[in-house]
């Protein structure tokens, strides 16, 4: 999770945009451009601010979230005075060439271009991790939302008044069809693109990425309707003269947020990480917890066994799966929360080692493993007592081998080489390599890949839907037609 130092300067950073907009709503005189920003300050600091701001930090749902009340409502609330601008602000000689470009159809598809190379970005997975460490890219990536979904937005509803309007229609229509595409590869993902969030937490986001395509979607199709109904029907239709403010205001937004992109190579720097637990710590707790059953030295008591040969793997499997330590040598030993932290752990597996003998904590950090080879071999040594899905199962004289799917890898990889409780021990014979390959698996079970979109008491594919969805949208629109013409 993004630490103390890096959330504080992002939540100012958000929050003043916020801020901004209310500030320029004050100075604006239609009642209806002010009651938009100020609709579109109020979005943008839900979108930002806690709660969601939390929850965005380590959900991909909650971050998509976020990203959706930027584009289909802050945006579009910022699109209307943009496009509704005093008309003094069009008499600037600086903007006029450039809003002039930007005001035709090629504008509008530059813009729309624009905005979607920016949706792909914030969600390219080194870009969005480094985002979530970094104050400026995070609080950079919503500003360029905001902006160019704006200028896009109000360049679009300008050029839509017109009856040539296919420009509107082909942006409108590619954007949606850029967020289906990215949507769906987040959906059909076979693991998880994100350091932050589970496989199917990044499932349910490209979900939800769908309904901004399918709302750009539904826009182009209204336009496309509105534009078949004025062919049929030739009218003069006036160009109202705000609509030609949106490009000039487009081009002075658009190079603000261009200025502000040279700042995005800064990366704050990480806080310093808390200093590691002392053995000595990891003694004391020995002493106070272990040492009563097991003895000062792991010979072991009439209350508890000889751990002396165990190995420090079966002291961390039983301390960080919360089996050890118990108040009561006759209570049963279950998984359960570790009253200790991971440092206090690691001190107390510091301390036993210059006692205990046997099989180390297998190092796997930074083993590239081989999650096929690791499910064959799972298959032939773990899943007969473990079950295969991992739920766990009996055994003889009433016994029952415990589930995997709550163990970590660190986990998974000590228990196989230690060998804790009925369970034989396979350090001798495994490579460490291949103990990686099964706490990989093992992990990878934990965390399914799954298709469709859960409803109530059954899983609808996502190909049914979208076929569903793209028939009701084309009756629609021969409906409309049909009865307009």
């Amino acid at each position: 999770m993004p630490s103390v130092a890096h959330v504080g300067p992002t939540v100012a950073l958000d929050a003043a945009v916020p801020l901004a907009l209310a500030l320029v709503a004050v100075q604006l005189r239609r009642r209806r451009d002010r009651v938009a920003l100020y609709a579109a300050a109020a979005a943008v600091a839900v979108a930002v601010l806690p709660p969601v701001g939390e929850w965005a930090e380590g959900s991909v749902t909650g971050h998509m979230v976020q990203h959706l009340v930027l584009v289909l409502v802050a945006a579009p609330a910022v699109a209307l005075p943009l496009a509704t601008a005093p008309a003094r602000l069009r008499r600037r000689p600086v903007l006029r060439a450039p809003a002039s470009s930007l005001s035709t159809s090629t504008g509008v598809l530059l813009l729309g271009g624009l905005h979607a190379v920016t949706v792909v970005a914030v969600h390219v997975p080194t870009v969005y991790d480094r985002a979530l460490s970094s104050w400026m890219l995070h609080g950079a990536g919503h500003l360029l939302l905001l902006v160019t979904g704006a200028s896009w937005l109000a360049a679009t509803a300008h050029r839509a008044d017109r009856a040539d309007a296919i420009a509107p229609i082909v942006s409108l229509l590619g954007v949606a069809t850029i967020g289906a595409v990215l949507g769906a590869f987040m959906m059909f993902a076979p693991a998880r693109l994100y350091a932050h969030g589970t496989l199917a937490d990044q499932q349910v986001a490209g979900a939800l990425m769908g309904v901004a395509g399918a709302t750009y979607a539904a826009v182009g199709v209204v336009i496309a309707a509105r534009t078949i109904r004025q062919l049929a029907a030739p009218r003069r239709t006036r160009v109202p003269a705000a609509g030609r403010t949106a490009g000039r205001i487009t081009l002075s937004v658009v190079t603000t947020a261009g200025l502000a992109l040279t700042g995005l190579a800064v990366q704050r720097e990480p806080s310093s990480a808390a200093a590691p637990v002392p053995v000595e710590r990891g003694e004391e707790l020995y002493r106070r917890d272990c040492a009563w059953c097991h003895g000062v030295t792991g010979e072991g008591t009439a209350r508890g066994i000889d751990i002396s040969g165990r190995g420090t793997s079966s002291v961390f499997y039983a301390l960080s799966t919360g089996r050890m330590p118990i108040d009561d040598p006759d209570e049963a030993v279950r998984r359960s929360d570790s009253p200790y932290s991971d440092d206090e752990i690691l001190a107390i597996v510091a301390h036993t080692s210059t006692f205990v003998t046997g099989p180390d904590v297998p190092d796997i950090a930074g083993i590239e493993a081989d999650v096929s080879a690791g499910g064959t071999r799972y298959r032939l040594l773990c899943a007969a007592c473990h079950g295969a899905t991992g739920e766990g199962g009996a055994q003889a004289a009433g016994s029952g081998a415990p589930s995997v799917l709550h163990a970590s890898p660190s986990e998974t990889a000590s228990a196989i080489v230690a060998g804790p409780g009925q369970m034989p021990s396979f350090g001798s014979s495994l490579a460490v390599d291949d103990v990686a390959a099964v706490a990989a698996y093992v992990e990878e079970i934990q965390d399914p890949v799954t298709t469709g979109i859960a409803l109530p008491g059954v899983r609808v594919g996502e190909g049914l839907v979208a076929w569903l969805v793209l028939a009701v949208a084309c009756l629609g629109f021969v409906a409309w037609t049909g009865r307009r013409v």
